[in-house]
């Protein structure tokens, strides 16, 4: 509950599990919580710029100063996925942030204009002047990427959301339209 500072931890069955403010910690302006790989949580505070990595007892296990700087600029991610030996975040003003397990930065890339990101398969694909971009290791772009092997069901254009579950890929189309696609 982000105007109350405040997270919640629900089980499968929305029973609660945990609860505490995060000012408690001294973060009192969170631009997001996401749960990591190894059942903490990733907080990303603004006031200080930091990524504070704490468990479901508010205990701060450690934490990254100016982890989205770029250029002596500091960004505000919109998008930030755990892939367990590292972490990916997205600004859309500026790019991509590339971070280590323990929230330092490796690298960053420059992309400007990106609409949206998803998570296929552990890749991330960037959704940029209306076309999917498959990124590598390095978060560079390339040209042509597969779902197992093979182009894209669907048009780009036309796509809000991608989710791939289960060898299953499911789009949401700009009409609300939710399509599911399955691997042969």
């Amino acid at each position: 509950f982000k105007d109350n500072n405040l997270v919640v931890i629900l089980d499968d069955r929305l029973g609660q599990l945990a609860q505490f403010r995060l000012n408690q910690v001294g973060i009192y302006n969170s631009n997001f919580a996401k749960f990591s790989s190894d059942g903490m949580i990733w907080v990303y505070n603004s006031d200080d710029q930091s990524l504070y990595k704490i468990n479901e007892n508010n205990f701060v296990k450690f934490k990254a100063k100016n982890p989205f700087t770029a250029n002596n600029i500091s960004y505000n991610p919109q998008f930030f996925f755990d892939l367990k030996n590292q972490l990916i975040a997205c600004d859309t003003s500026f790019g991509l942030f590339l971070l280590d397990a323990y929230g330092n930065q490796i690298s960053n890339s420059p992309i400007d204009s990106i609409q949206n990101v998803f998570l296929l398969q552990d890749h991330v694909v960037v959704k940029k002047n209306e076309q999917l971009f498959w990124l590598n290791e390095s978060l560079e772009i390339e040209n042509n990427w597969t779902i197992d092997g093979e182009k894209p069901p669907f048009d780009p254009k036309s796509i809000n959301f991608v989710q791939f579950m289960n060898r299953e890929l499911w789009t949401l189309d700009k009409a609300s339209r939710l399509t599911r696609y399955k691997k042969q």
